[in-house]
């Protein structure tokens, strides 16, 4: 009977009491820290998702597919300020006509406007997510002779983006460089703060977790992925 009233105590009850004030104290104490530092802990949170170089002179400028038009005005300038001869835009579709309901028209509206030729830009496609674009990259740089390029994409995502491409370039040797669109009103330091923000850093953790558990941490990217997922859209569309 002792036996079962004993094993029944819970374990911190079973600790002398002194060790058990010295837990307590311990705890608080954490607490305390972790309070007083809450704010660079967070901000370091969101300041590591931003990944961005310094442009160079490049073949061709990529612009990840996306609702932010910020990447499209990123792309104008670094065209207008002689980075690259051409912009390529990342999307969900082969054929231009078929960019329904999203804003391609209004982009290639936008870049001609702003002195960017027709001729000059390109669609590489069909992509539904960050590692679509490494691999349809590959393929067009390949196509096209290029060696190097500016990948833009918003400042949160430039982390998974620069990963999956240098991952994409583990067994080539293309000067690739990740250039962060300016946003401002996406604040690394202070993301907690918007529920926006709070969802895009949530989410961009969530799909880096998911790239390492499916792609592994190093070495080249499988293609195999991409295989599946064209003959998946082929099948879809009766192809």
């Amino acid at each position: 009977m002792s036996v079962t009233q004993t094993s029944s105590v819970p374990w911190y009850r079973r600790l002398p009491r002194s060790r058990r004030s010295r837990i307590v104290i311990v705890l608080l104490v954490g607490l305390v820290v972790l309070f007083a530092l809450r704010r660079p802990i967070m901000g370091s949170i969101g300041c590591w998702l931003v990944v961005t170089e310094d442009p160079a002179p490049s073949d061709v400028i990529v612009v990840l597919g996306g609702e932010s038009g910020h990447r499209i005005l990123k792309a104008i300038e670094l065209y207008k300020n002689g980075y690259a001869p051409r912009i390529a835009i990342t999307g969900p579709a082969a054929e231009f006509e078929e960019f329904e309901p999203a804003p391609y028209k209004r982009w290639l509206d936008l870049l001609e406007r702003r002195g960017v030729p027709r001729d000059s830009i390109d669609f590489v496609a069909p992509s539904f997510s960050t590692y679509d674009d490494a691999m349809l990259c590959r393929e067009y740089f390949e196509e096209n002779g290029f060696r190097s390029a500016l990948v833009v994409t918003d400042p949160y995502h430039t982390r998974r983006a620069d990963w999956v491409f240098d991952r994409m370039n583990a067994d080539r040797e293309w000067d690739l460089r990740t250039i962060a669109c300016d946003q401002q009103w996406f604040a690394p330091r202070y993301w907690w703060r918007d529920e926006r923000q709070f969802l895009w850093v949530m989410t961009e953790y969530m799909k880096l977790s998911y790239y390492v558990f499916s792609y592994g941490l190093s070495g080249p990217l499988d293609d195999r992925p991409s295989r599946a997922h064209r003959r998946a859209r082929e099948t879809a569309r009766g192809g």
